[in-house]
C-alpha cells in the first residue's frame, strides 16, 4: 500500500508541476504578444491625421470624413490598437508620444514622392522612416512596426515595374531592423483594378491620362503581392530574432467581393459617397469602398480583425515550447 500511496503522491506532484508549468507557458504567451508601442507607415489608408493636421484641413475641406480620416469611420490601425490598450500619436502632434506614432500620410508611395501636391515633400514610407530613425533615441524593441504602402505608386505614380516598391518596403523593414526593431507586420495590396476608380474616373472619365486600365492594375497588384511575400519570406530567414507578420489583404478583399454575404456587405463594387454629386448611400455599413479608393469603417474593421487573429496565432505558435519534455516528464 505504501508503494501505491507513493505512486499517487509522486503522480500528483508530477501532475502539480505540469499544471504550473502549463500556467507559465500560458503567460509567456501572452506577454510575447503584448506591445510596448505601435509605429505606422503607410499612406491614406492609415493616415489617422497627418496630412490632414499639415494642410490645416484643406485635405478634407467640405468633404464628409470623420475625424481627419479618409472614411467613414476609425481606420483599421485604430482598432488594431485599440485591441492592444494603445493610442500612438500622429507625427504632427505636440503630444508625448508613449504609445508610438503614426507616420502615415495621405497619398504615400513608398519612394520619395507623394501623389498629392499639396504633401509633395511631407511624407513616403522612406521619407518618414528616414527622420524617424534619425531623430528618435528611443527604439523599441517590443514594439509593433506596421509598413502598408504600395497602392498610390501603381495609382498616383503609375509604376509599372513591381520590383520598385517591393525592394523600397523590403528596404525600410531592413533600415528598421537596423535601429533595433524586431516585431513587424506587412500588408499586401487589395487588386486595384476592383477599386470603383479604377472602374470609372470620377475625376476625368474621358482623358486617357486620368484613366486606369483595371486589368492592368489588378495584375500588377498580384505581382506585387507575389513578390512582396517573397522578400518578406527572405527577410525572416535573414534577419535574426525577427518576426515579420505578412498579411494577405489581398485575397480578404477577393474574398469580400466574392461572398459579400459573408461580411455583412451588400454592395463590393460601388463607392457610398460620390464625390461628384456629393451624396452619400443610406447603408454605408453594407459598403466595402466608402469612396472611389479608400475602404468603410467596416472594411477597416474586417482588416483589423484578421490582422490581429491572425498575429495572435502566428506569435502563439511561436512562444509555445516543444512538447518533448512535458511528454518524458508524463512518461
Amino acid at each position: 500500500m505504501k508503494s501505491i500511496y507513493k505512486s499517487i503522491s509522486l503522480t500528483t506532484s508530477i501532475i502539480s508541476a505540469i499544471a504550473i508549468s502549463i500556467i507559465t507557458e500560458t503567460s509567456a504567451i501572452a506577454a510575447t504578444f503584448n506591445f510596448s508601442q505601435i509605429y505606422t507607415f503607410g499612406d491614406s489608408l492609415s493616415d489617422t491625421g497627418n496630412a490632414y493636421k499639415a494642410t490645416s484641413g484643406a485635405i478634407f475641406q467640405g468633404l464628409p470624413y470623420f475625424e481627419q480620416r479618409a472614411s467613414n469611420g476609425l481606420l483599421w490601425v485604430d482598432y488594431l490598437a485599440s485591441e492592444f490598450g494603445l493610442n500612438p500619436t500622429t507625427l504632427i502632434d505636440p503630444d508625448s508620444p508613449i504609445d508610438g506614432v503614426n507616420f502615415a500620410f495621405n497619398g504615400a508611395t513608398t519612394g520619395d514622392f507623394n501623389a498629392w501636391i499639396f504633401t509633395r515633400l511631407i511624407n513616403s514610407i522612406t521619407g518618414i522612416y528616414c527622420p524617424f530613425i534619425n531623430v528618435r533615441s528611443i527604439r523599441e524593441s517590443d514594439a509593433l512596426y506596421i509598413l502598408w504602402a504600395g497602392a498610390n505608386d501603381y495609382l498616383g505614380g503609375r509604376e509599372t515595374d513591381v520590383n520598385i516598391p517591393v525592394n523600397n518596403i523590403t528596404q525600410a523593414v531592413s533600415s528598421l531592423y537596423g535601429v533595433g526593431a524586431r516585431n513587424f507586420l506587412v500588408l499586401n495590396l487589395p487588386q486595384l483594378g476592383k477599386t470603383p476608380i479604377a472602374q470609372f474616373n470620377p475625376f476625368d472619365p474621358v482623358d486617357p491620362f486620368n484613366s486606369f486600365n483595371p486589368a492592368a492594375l489588378n495584375s500588377l497588384s498580384i505581382q506585387h503581392n507575389q513578390a512582396l511575400q517573397q522578400g518578406i519570406l527572405g527577410l525572416n530567414q535573414s534577419l535574426s530574432n525577427a518576426h515579420i507578420s505578412f498579411f494577405d489583404v489581398g485575397s480578404l478583399f477577393d474574398n469580400a467581393i466574392a461572398n459579400p454575404q459573408e461580411f455583412g456587405l451588400t454592395n463590393v463594387t460601388d463607392s457610398c459617397l460620390s464625390l461628384r454629386s456629393g451624396t452619400i448611400c443610406q447603408n454605408p455599413h453594407e459598403y466595402l469602398f466608402w469612396d472611389y479608393i479608400h475602404p468603410t469603417t467596416t472594411a477597416h474593421q474586417i482588416i483589423a480583425s484578421g490582422v490581429y487573429h491572425q498575429m495572435q496565432t502566428e506569435y502563439n505558435k511561436k512562444s509555445v515550447p516543444e512538447p518533448s519534455a512535458t511528454v518524458a516528464l508524463i512518461v
